[in-house]
């Protein structure tokens, strides 16, 4: 829902559109062991003054800096961890230029995986292919070749997982069309639903954005290489290669994809799911991906799962989450710009994507 039809809708009711304010929880105590590297727990605590120090400059300094924090501190491993250190400490404690790597975090990396519910999309001249019509091409002529598309990715995800979300459990309807659940009555005991295909790594949002300029997708791909993963193999169609998707109903993968829900690892290919609020539904079985055919039907990559959970975990605690949602929103009801500079954040947000706008400061560091 967009900022004005919020503001109309409570207006309409005698109530106003609450001022947004600092989310988030301030830098935890570096544990014993948390950090192995002397140089990355003295980052950390110089993140934790510079926190600190923020509190009177308002919420957004304050927010940058548990943003460096939070990039640390829940790094998966130490190699992007390392990275992170090398880049913090190439802003020679400078505010500026540390703001400004905060920044280049959240525009580069938290946008990325938080995927933005904008209005609805328009009615399209080309329909999407029907997805029965779509399953039978791949399972006659496309069975092992790899998914060039958002609909055959779908289907190989499908078949990948018994035409089963691994959340709910629920079936998708093509199991109940192909007959494809043995025995049946589970279709009666879990119920069908139209399920989607969510991507781990970031799909539109910068590898197929009509309008995103080269700059963007260079800089993107710039911090997320800091984290030893090579983002070149999902360029184009390979974004919707097997180990970038997973199985959910459509609750699922708007919780997943707003950041409201991360996975866990908790042994080979089988996860928990974590939650950051209460009122957030989730189930309550630990999920385990499997396949028959590794080479062409491979499981959702692990390093991808814990780098979308770090990114969930950095939006929440830092408040990067919420900030990047209003200017998300801002930017959707984006008008007259205020003759006071007060959308300077919003317009700053904006061009971030649609024009050639990157930061010179630490993008290539790591």
């Amino acid at each position: 829902m967009s900022r004005k039809v919020l503001e109309s809708y409570l207006k309409s009711r005698g109530r106003s559109v609450p001022k947004p304010g600092l989310q988030g929880e301030p830098l935890p105590d570096a544990s014993v062991g948390h950090f192995r590297s002397d140089t990355s727990r003295s980052t950390y605590e110089l993140c934790r003054r510079w926190e600190t120090a923020a509190q009177q400059y308002g919420d957004k300094k304050l927010m940058q800096a548990r943003i460096l924090g939070y990039m640390l501190y829940y790094c998966p491993d130490e190699a992007a961890r390392a990275a992170i250190t090398r880049a913090i400490l190439s802003c020679n404690d400078n505010d500026e230029q540390l703001s400004e790597l905060a920044e280049l975090y959240t525009i580069f990396f938290i946008r990325c995986f938080r995927k933005f519910k904008g209005r609805s999309p328009t009615t399209q001249s080309h329909p999407s292919p029907d997805p029965f019509d779509v399953m039978k091409n791949v399972i006659f002529s496309k069975l092992n070749q790899a998914p060039e598309n958002h609909s055959e990715a779908r289907a190989h995800a499908l078949l990948r997982d018994g035409f089963r979300d691994p959340f709910t459990g629920k079936y998708d309807y093509l199991a109940e069309q192909l007959d494809a659940v043995d025995p049946p009555e589970l279709l009666l005991e879990f119920g069908c639903a139209s399920l989607q295909v969510a991507h781990i790594a970031p799909d539109s949002t910068y590898f197929r954005l009509e309008g995103v300029k080269t700059d963007y997708a260079a800089s993107v791909t710039a911090i997320l290489q800091q984290f030893g993963y090579d983002f070149e193999k999902f360029k184009g169609a390979k974004i919707h290669s097997l180990c970038n998707l997973i199985t959910m109903s459509l609750d699922m993968q708007d919780a997943f994809n707003q950041l409201r829900i991360y996975l866990e690892e908790i042994g080979t290919n089988t996860y928990r799911v974590k939650k950051f609020k209460q009122t957030q539904m989730v189930p309550g079985h630990d999920i385990k991906f499997s396949t028959d055919d590794s080479e062409f039907y491979p499981v959702p990559d692990r390093k991808l799962i814990a780098l979308h959970a770090m990114c969930a975990k950095v939006a929440h605690m830092s408040g990067a989450g919420a900030y990047v949602e209003d200017l998300d929103r801002d930017v959707e009801d984006l008008g007259v710009l205020a003759s006071n500079g007060g959308s300077a954040d919003v317009l700053s947000h904006a061009l971030a994507v649609v024009v050639d706008f990157s930061y010179p400061h630490c993008v290539a560091v790591g």
